[in-house]
């Protein structure tokens, strides 16, 4: 039996075949490279393919790591650029379908009337919705395979929102409508990441991790847009109380009468920093 085993073996070993636009195949290749193929794509999207929980994604994952196993077991694959582990096969899938589920919330964000909340504002709120969805239905099958999951995916929706935050961050010049909009929504959405990320995180690997983000640094941003506002009411009130001194006969009167927009300012801004 083991001498016929060894025998069957090596004539499958020996069968070739000819795939259209390919080299020639071993039998097992031709037989494992679609279902190799198939599963690359549904997990290369998980976001869009697996909505129903996470039961037939955690079969579609066995089913991948089986095959790329096997198919590292041909000598002729053995030099293709195939991932070394199931960790690294994991984490191309989450990048790869966390990529093709931020440009579809990219666009049903510009496809939303936005007349009251700045586009940033809301893609902020809707990548919160994904994570916790990633993090409640994907992450757990996932994480099985490669423990720095959650690590990995908040650290990617951290970049690409990043990449996209940063223009309005370096053109923020004013305390604007704009401003107060994003500003808080980018902040909830770091600090949403970070806490999710810490949660999968011994505490000293967490702080390892955490700075390994490229922070928005909304504090040190607003700090100085509100700053610079209360400098130029500041001015404003100055210029006023100096032009009503001129015309006012009760000095007094005025003082007492400008205390209160500068006290109004003052709360303000302690109020806003502390914050």
């Amino acid at each position: 039996m083991e001498q016929r085993g060894q025998q069957e073996r090596l004539h499958l070993k020996s069968l070739r075949s000819k795939v259209e636009g390919e080299r020639d195949l071993s039998f097992l290749q031709s037989f494992l490279t679609p279902i190799q193929r198939w599963t690359d794509k549904q997990l290369g999207d998980y976001h869009m393919h697996f909505n129903e929980g996470s039961a037939t994604m955690e079969k579609i994952v066995a089913v991948a790591m089986i095959t790329r196993r096997l198919l590292l077991e041909e000598p002729e694959t053995t030099s293709q650029s195939l991932p070394i582990s199931d960790r690294d096969q994991i984490e191309i899938y989450i990048s790869s379908s966390i990529k093709n589920a931020f440009s579809r919330t990219v666009q049903v964000v510009e496809r939303t009337d936005m007349s009251n909340e700045h586009p940033l504002a809301l893609l902020a709120e809707e990548l919160k919705k994904l994570l916790k969805r990633e993090s409640v239905t994907f992450l757990p099958v996932l994480s099985q395979r490669h423990p720095q999951a959650t690590v990995v995916s908040g650290s990617l929706v951290h970049k690409l929102y990043g990449l996209r935050l940063k223009p309005f961050l370096d053109g923020a010049e004013h305390l604007t409508e704009d401003v107060i909009s994003v500003f808080p929504a980018a902040e909830s959405l770091e600090q949403f990441i970070m806490a999710l990320i810490a949660s999968v995180c011994q505490e000293e690997n967490a702080e390892i991790m955490l700075k390994k983000l490229n922070l928005y640094q909304i504090e040190t941003k607003s700090g100085t847009l509100v700053l610079r506002w209360v400098n130029s009411q500041l001015g404003r009130i100055l210029g006023w109380v100096e032009r009503v001194f001129q015309q006012e006969v009760n000095p007094l009167s005025i003082l007492l009468y400008c205390q209160i927009p500068v006290v109004l300012i003052m709360f303000i801004t302690e109020t806003f920093l502390k914050v």
